[in-house]
């Protein structure tokens, strides 16, 4: 009896662990079954997976330039060599925190004794900037990734110079546009591809100081001197082309304007709205040596409203000029605009500025952020009292510069946030 009942209770716990078996296969199978594509839905025209938005940022500075100061300062007579290493280094956290960093190059690259004057220990400053090599570089290891030729220095050093400031700046790395050595060079389209953003750079420059460019040289400057239809219809050629590349969206560089004026002209406001309309998304403009407004415009395109951003005037980013009464030669702007990619559609979502001021110390001319410094007297001790005083003048006056009644933006510790209208139906 024993045994019976020991075979008996054997059946039942292997028919328990037989249907218990059974029970989690089935359920495995329905598992399995629920999550198989039925195969008419792998058709790709029954299923839209919808994309990650992309964001990237995009920051420019206005004019960086050399005069005879920051060389003086610079130059090391032990070694005959000039050191720059100093003049970013309180920007570099806002530089390394941009996707692409983009400077309007207000000099040459000639090389030493090579310029139209050489009084400046080889080099020369103004009417005819010509820079020593070594500046190039400090430009790229501060994180610059391009720079625009297209201003009226473009032509300082003649074609020659022009030639080797552009063979420099390929052998350092830096990207540019702008001024060519060739006609085929000009005809290229100028895309980079940032983290899976696309996007396109054209410059311009309204004039090149009256220096005489010989007909045969005339594809060496992007210029749209006059601003005749002609001109008009070249920029419009330009930006067609760089959709028809692929680019997600189009940033145009312009030197344009009325130097030390504090409102744009005429014509900068021509350019813009024609920019605009052939499909510019940003426009950072140069050339005035002073900051000028700001402004968010909104176009149509294929149907729907498009916010685009113009800086008319970024202002002296660096360089030697320095304030005089109110006008704020020795101030600049480090603009940056964020763009969203999203299922296939690029639009600008974010704004930021950061207002900057060129100091000066025994060894060199540098850059600051001013609102960071006014909150750190400690880490920037060793500034001038003068200094002081223009960074209180600066921010006071920065925000009546830059931003009419109709930008809302909200002032932090470093900078200014800018609030991106709705667009209106």
């Amino acid at each position: 009896m024993p045994q019976v009942f020991l075979c008996m209770k054997k059946f039942v716990w292997i028919f328990c662990f037989f249907f218990l078996w059974m029970a989690i296969s089935c359920s495995r199978q329905e598992v399995q079954h629920t999550n198989v594509m039925p195969e008419e839905m792998r058709d790709s025209s029954f299923v839209t997976v919808p994309s990650s938005p992309i964001s990237i940022t995009v920051s420019s500075v206005g004019d960086v330039m050399m005069h005879r100061w920051q060389m003086n300062k610079a130059h090391r007579k032990e070694t005959e060599t000039f050191d720059f290493s100093k003049v970013f280094s309180f920007m570099q956290d806002y530089f390394d925190q941009t996707d692409w960093l983009v400077g309007n190059l207000e000099t040459t690259f000639a090389g030493k004794g090579k310029g139209r004057d050489t009084s400046i220990l080889g080099y020369s400053c103004f009417p005819y900037f010509n820079a020593p090599d070594t500046f190039a570089y400090t430009i790229k290891s501060a994180g610059f990734d391009l720079m625009t030729l297209a201003n009226n220095h473009t032509f300082d050093s003649g074609y020659e110079g022009l030639c080797s400031t552009i063979n420099l700046l390929d052998s350092v790395g830096l990207s540019h546009v702008g001024a060519y050595r060739t006609k085929d060079e000009r005809q290229r389209p100028f895309l980079v591809d940032v983290k899976g953003v696309k996007l396109g750079f054209c410059a311009y420059t309204s004039t090149t100081n009256g220096i005489h460019i010989p007909d045969s040289l005339k594809h060496v400057i992007s210029s749209i001197e006059g601003y005749r239809d002609d001109k008009m219809q070249m920029m419009k050629q330009n930006v067609e082309a760089l959709k028809k590349a692929g680019a997600d969206a189009v940033i145009a560089l312009v030197h344009f304007g009325t130097e030390y004026q504090a409102l744009p002209n005429r014509y900068q406001c021509k350019v813009v709205d024609s920019l605009l309309t052939y499909g510019v998304d940003v426009v950072f403009g140069s050339h005035p040596h002073i900051l000028q407004k700001m402004e968010i415009k909104e176009v149509v395109r294929n149907g729907s409203k498009h916010k685009c951003v113009v800086f008319y005037s970024l202002g002296n980013f660096l360089s030697s000029q320095v304030r005089k009464d109110s006008l704020l030669k020795d101030v600049g702007l480090l603009a940056t605009v964020q763009f969203t990619k999203w299922n296939g559609a690029t639009r600008i979502s974010e704004i930021t500025c950061v207002p900057t001021y060129t100091f000066w110390q025994p060894d060199y001319i540098g850059v600051l952020p001013v609102l960071e410094t006014k909150k750190s007297l400690e880490k920037f001790s060793k500034l001038r009292v003068k200094d002081w005083l223009n960074l209180d003048l600066t921010s006071f006056l920065v925000e009546n510069i830059l931003f009419s009644k109709s930008v809302e933006y909200k002032k932090n510790e470093s900078g200014y946030r800018i609030k991106l209208p709705k667009c209106e139906d």
